[in-house]
This record gives structure tokens, sequence and C-alpha cells, in this order.
């Protein structure tokens, strides 16, 4: 058991460092306290290999990043009203 609460979801850029957000996913979904927490992946890039990646490893969604303030905001109120509000997990 952790010496400290878990969080509830991860939101981790496809492009962290040091290490790769796909090396990091692969190895929180292997790891028995963190494999069932909501991993969700942000991106520049919408390739479908990205998204495919991500959701074979684990992920539980997998997000563009907006291009402008108003679309962020959206982006932002639409993705907790679902998580939070919606979602049954």
């Amino acid at each position: 058991m952790a010496a400290y609460p878990l969080p509830a979801l991860i939101i981790m850029d496809y492009n962290i460092v040091p290490e790769h957000s796909l090396s990091l996913l692969q190895r929180l979904k292997q790891n028995e306290q963190y494999k069932n927490i909501l991993i969700i992946i942000i991106s520049e890039n919408n390739l479908p290999q990205y998204k495919q990646q991500c959701y074979a490893l684990g992920a539980s969604s997998f997000v563009q990043k907006p291009h402008t303030l108003e679309e962020t905001k959206n982006k932002i109120v639409t993705f907790f009203k679902y998580w939070f509000e919606v979602a049954e997990v």
C-alpha cells in the first residue's frame, strides 16, 4: 500500500523527457499500484499511429492539444466534465 494517496488520473504529454511517454505509460500499466489509474496522453500531433501506440499500451484517452486559447478552454472544460461528471470509472 502506498504511503501517499494515488492520483485519480495522470495527464502526460506524448513528448515528455527524459523518459518518453510510451515507455513511462508501459511501466505504469505494468505496476500493480498504478495499472488502474486513468492515463491521458496529450500531443500536438494527431497521427493515427501515435494514438494506436498509446491505446495499445493502456492509455485511457488521447487528446490533441488545441491551437488557440479559446479551443484550449473549451477542451479543458469538456475534458473535466467528461472524466468527473460523465465517465463511470
